[in-house]
């Protein structure tokens, strides 16, 4: 049975690291890798007779040493309070501030009931049920992190024949630092593959907001043909309003739609641009620019709550059945 249960784990974490590297955008392999890993770890217990769930605690304690969270709570209401000065006071830009707010009453309303309330009391539960979801989301998020750094981290063999530069807001109908990292960014790209002999035809894209005064696209044409880009080499598009569009609309520009490509844009927006590739069919990978460390927590929220969104039924069934075990763990008590 332990050499069964063994085999089992390795073919899980075999399975998902195989996975991972076929797709990196896919958040089913590395759960099969940590299935794996969780199935060694109850292997390990059971060879050796330890009680596994002083495994598991040690494990949690460990991660929550590392976590360090008033060192967390600090850094999210520090960021949100320069966020709050530096940026445009907006939902998705305060959502450092809100966070770190957030997690600071959570671990404070933890000491309220627990101090005047017994624990298995009926907001003891609640406040179960509320930890709990936490939890997952932040298992979530921890996981969506780890997947980022692996993407970025993983050399790819693309060798590509387009690059498609992702559009940002304009001001003042100029190219702002932001959008300008993004393009220095293909610059390089598009440079590096030429000194290989590779010509790569930039495609800049982005459409015309209500606050702009012309398109994002034509801007940033503009701005790479300054940089020294012959003009036969730049496909402008100038119709998207959302990086799905930007993607299709540029697929829409290339001569063969399955011809491989780089995409470009900020390093945060990395992972879920990789991910709308793959929904869209495109044999791209995504290369991202850097961006200013203040504004990365607020903006990698914004990515995180973006990419919760697209799995709403996942995340809607997995907090019900939390919220079930809760509630049946309640009427438990009330019955005993």
């Amino acid at each position: 049975m332990q050499l069964v249960l063994l085999l089992m784990s390795l073919g899980f974490l075999g399975f998902g690291i195989w996975g991972f590297l076929k797709d990196r955008t896919a958040f089913r392999y590395p759960i099969f890798a940590i299935v794996g890993i969780l199935g060694i770890i109850v292997w390990i217990s059971v060879r050796f007779n330890l009680p596994f769930p002083v495994l598991l605690v040690l494990g949690l304690g460990a991660l929550a040493v590392a976590m360090s969270f008033p060192v967390l709570v600090v850094f999210l209401l520090a960021n949100g309070l320069v966020m709050f000065r530096r940026e445009a006071r907006t939902l998705g830009n305060l959502l450092s501030l809100l966070a770190g707010v957030g997690l600071f009453f959570l671990a404070w309303s933890m000491t309220k009931i627990f101090n005047q309330y017994e624990v298995n009391g009926f907001l003891a539960w609640t406040w179960f049920f509320v930890a709990a979801t936490v939890a997952y989301i932040s298992v979530a998020f921890l996981l969506y992190l780890l997947m980022s750094w692996l993407y970025s981290a993983v050399p790819t063999r693309v060798v590509p024949t387009y690059g498609i530069v992702l559009g940002s807001r304009l001001i003042k109908g100029e190219v702002p630092p932001l959008l300008r990292a993004r393009l220095d960014k293909a610059l390089e790209l598009y440079r590096g593959w030429s000194a290989k002999g590779k010509v790569l035809s930039l495609i800049p894209s982005g459409g015309q907001g209500p606050d702009e005064s012309r398109p994002e696209g034509v801007a940033m044409g503009e701005y790479l043909e300054n940089q020294g880009v012959p003009p036969e080499h730049i496909l402008v598009e100038d119709r998207a309003v959302n990086t799905l569009e930007n993607l299709r609309f540029s697929r829409d520009l290339m001569a063969d739609p399955n011809s491989p490509a780089i995409v470009v844009t900020n390093n945060y927006h990395v992972f879920r641009a990789a991910m709308l590739c793959r929904k869209l069919g495109i044999k791209a990978h995504v290369h991202g620019s850097r961006t200013a460390l203040y504004y990365l927590p607020s903006a990698v929220m914004r990515e995180f709550i973006a990419i919760m969104a697209q799995y709403k039924w996942l995340n809607v069934a997995v907090i019900g059945a939390l919220f079930v075990m809760c509630a049946s763990a309640y009427v438990t008590w009330l019955k005993a």
